[in-house]
């Protein structure tokens, strides 16, 4: 069955991007998913908010077989509540999988290197700040409404798939090849998980 859609995401219990591309119209539709809970909530309304979370994101993408490339969890963050962001990045996985959708990650240097693709950095070292990734993504694509990081990492993510697929929608780099080829991609048309 053929891929119609690549859909990014970039997980998160409280802001998470979602970026859908139609790979037959051309059509881009970047959405937000927001939540909120108290630092210190009770374990029933953790679960509640993941279920809330979950529900949302899997609204935004679409009903047919896409290719859905997810920013990979960074292991190192020790902010933002990592444990309960970790039971909702499977919790999304896994409904995602069972619909019959195809699943690849990205790394969050590999998706930040392809988003500034050949806009200069401030550290080379350290690659893209946040900012820097939101001024390029505005930059490619100005008739789109770029709000935050979230959105221009979930659309960092789509145009990584899209470009796999051999449908970019984007200028190619030298840095956005590389970041492409960083990818453990799935047989689209066989596997379904990377």
């Amino acid at each position: 069955m053929k891929i119609r859609h690549v859909v990014g995401l970039d997980l998160s219990l409280t802001s998470t991007g979602v970026a859908a591309l139609s790979l037959d119209t051309g059509i881009i539709r970047l959405e937000r998913v927001r939540t909120s809970g108290a630092k210190d909530a009770p374990l029933v309304e953790v679960l509640a908010r993941i279920g809330l979370a979950r529900r949302g994101i899997i609204s935004h993408v679409p009903l047919d077989r896409s290719l859905v490339v997810v920013e990979a969890p960074s292991h190192g963050s020790r902010f933002g509540k990592p444990h309960e962001r970790a039971g909702l990045w499977w919790q999304v996985i896994s409904e995602l999988h069972g619909r019959g959708h195809v699943i690849a990650q990205a790394f969050p240097r590999t998706r930040a290197k392809y988003a500034a693709g050949h806009f200069p950095v401030a550290d080379p070292r350290k690659g893209p700040s946040k900012s820097e990734i939101v001024a390029a993504t505005r930059a490619d694509f100005p008739h789109l409404d770029i709000t935050n990081s979230d959105i221009a990492d979930a659309l960092a993510v789509a145009r990584m798939g899209a470009r796999h697929l051999g449908s970019p929608i984007d200028p190619s780099t030298p840095q956005r090849v590389q970041a492409v080829a960083a990818v453990r991609w799935p047989e689209t048309s066989t596997e379904g998980m990377n």
